[in-house]
């Protein structure tokens, strides 16, 4: 049985990370104590992302919560905490070289005390009012379903368990990279030096219908393939803008261009930014950059981006993700079949799709009654 209150076992790991963090300021292991703070917002910020991703937009559009429960009150609670650890990772870093090392680092503790009242008041509130209300209004399944999309979950979940996760997340950012980086090659037009770099990025890879379509790709892509399956005419076109209801195009590629202008995205293709290719080329470039944000002890950057990548997932690849998939499935071609899958695996399927508004269809009208003026 699903319980989405086993999620407070994370907060009791989270404050665990944050004792021993204290525990290391009182012995004056400031190296520590700022290795441990670092792992603290890692998880702290990742936890409040599953929340603000998964949990509140459920609670927030179906649940009848009170005013003491608003989901602004979560949110608003959510950016104190991130202001509050960006000042203790600055204090903390600059302890070493304090001339009143006493009276700073007892500033230091009065302020994190008062950072844990407003912790514990926020965590009184979600054991209140999100978890229980979310545990009686989902059913199982979709408990299970939401569920399994949160990256903390409270099942078998220690600190031990936590610091394993900081240090394999690296590894595991730079293989979702190579793999989304895969995916955008196969869906490019193919061209001199493309054969080489999808068996370059095919060799590494641990997903086996990448593997396959890596493969697969050498002996059957081309351009005038491409050209047939993703041009003008062909089973599966390549554009988001072709699987939209009704979307004014001018306004969602602006939407894209802000979104790579913000993260400095410039891809080298030919391309239009509503390409399969571009779009799935910007989630291997996020990856890198949540990567290179996490090696430089960026937490809140490397947080941001993560949030970026999933909001562009939902707001964008998963409205064709699963059509496309299917169109592919179709065509004959075992690579282009095989990256379709893999593609649908990492997104899904989309969460709005009854949401999505198409242009409405007129019935048949008699004409005659509507004469043309003097005739």
């Amino acid at each position: 049985m699903a319980v989405i209150s086993d999620l407070i076992k994370v907060h009791k790991v989270i404050d665990e990370l944050f004792f021993e963090h204290q525990r290391a300021l009182l012995h004056f292991d400031f190296e520590r104590a700022l290795r441990l703070l670092n792992a603290y917002e890692s998880t702290l910020f990742s936890h409040m992302a599953d929340e603000e991703h998964f949990l509140l937009p459920v609670y927030e559009q179906r649940a009848d919560f009170p005013a003491a429960g608003a989901p602004k009150l979560y949110f608003d609670d959510h950016a104190k905490m991130r202001s509050f650890i960006e000042l203790f990772k600055e204090k903390t870093g600059e302890m070493a070289v304090e001339t009143e090392m006493d009276r700073v680092l007892l500033q230091l503790l009065d302020r994190e005390a008062f950072f844990l009242r407003l912790c514990s008041h926020h965590d009184r509130r979600e054991a209140d009012f999100l978890y229980p209300i979310l545990d009686a209004l989902l059913s199982d399944k979709e408990k299970y379903e939401l569920l399994d999309r949160v990256k903390l979950r409270g099942k078998n979940i220690d600190k031990v368990s936590i610091m394993k996760t900081q240090e394999n997340r690296t590894r595991d950012l730079l293989a979702e990279a190579a793999e989304w980086r895969l995916i955008s090659l196969l869906f490019d037009c193919p061209s001199k030096d493309w054969f080489k770099h999808v068996a370059d990025l095919g060799n590494p890879v641990t997903d086996k219908k990448l593997k396959r379509a890596a493969k697969a790709a050498q002996k059957e892509a081309s351009e005038g393939l491409f050209h047939s399956i993703f041009g003008p005419g062909g089973p599966a076109p390549g554009r988001e803008v072709s699987y939209r209801g009704w979307v004014q195009p001018g306004y969602m590629l602006a939407e894209l261009n802000s979104f790579y202008d913000a993260f400095s995205y410039r891809p080298t293709t030919n391309e239009v930014p509503d390409h399969v290719a571009v779009e799935t080329g910007f989630i291997a470039y996020l990856r890198l950059k949540e990567l290179f944000a996490l090696e430089n002890g960026d937490n809140e950057s490397a947080d941001v981006t993560s949030r970026a990548s999933i909001a562009f997932v939902d707001d964008h690849i998963s409205k064709y993700a699963h059509r496309l998939s299917k169109l592919l499935a179709a065509s004959g071609i075992n690579y282009l079949k095989l990256a379709g899958a893999a593609l649908f695996d990492r997104v899904g399927p989309d969460k709005d799709k009854s949401k999505q508004i198409f242009l409405p269809v007129l019935d048949d009208e008699d004409e005659s009654k509507f004469d043309c003026g003097g005739a």
